[in-house]
């Protein structure tokens, strides 16, 4: 994939992160749990399609996780612990069979939020 494409995946990952914060504030959990999972894994797209041209294709973007040990930068570890803790609630807040409490949703908005600035940072 050309590297440029990463700005598709910056901007669908910053948008995305904009809608978990005012859903939070909207008292909206589930919206804001699942807009944070989905912003944080169009910005691990951006990260590694900007350093190595590769997006994770699989179906539970587990495979994320090795693309980013696979980049030599800074914060790798932190980003990785960070796509795993969020990727971990995937399937239970999406396709879960009940709502997403406050607590969880707030905990998968500071995650994304503590991930996005990571990642922008490495993506100067």
């Amino acid at each position: 994939m050309p590297r440029a494409k990463s700005a598709v995946f910056l901007k669908r990952g910053n948008d995305l992160s904009s809608l978990s914060e005012a859903a939070l504030r909207a008292s909206n959990h589930d919206g804001a749990a699942t807009c944070a999972i989905q912003s944080s894994i169009a910005l691990a797209d951006a990260l590694t399609v900007q350093r190595l041209g590769l997006r994770s294709r699989g179906q539970d973007h587990r495979d994320v996780v090795t693309l980013v040990a696979q980049l030599d930068i800074r914060r790798g570890s932190r980003i990785a612990t960070l796509i795993q803790a969020i990727l971990d609630r995937k399937t239970d807040v999406e396709y879960g069979n009940s709502e997403v409490s406050k607590a969880d949703a707030r905990q998968l908005v500071a995650w994304a939020m503590e991930l996005r600035q990571l990642i922008l940072t490495e993506l100067g």
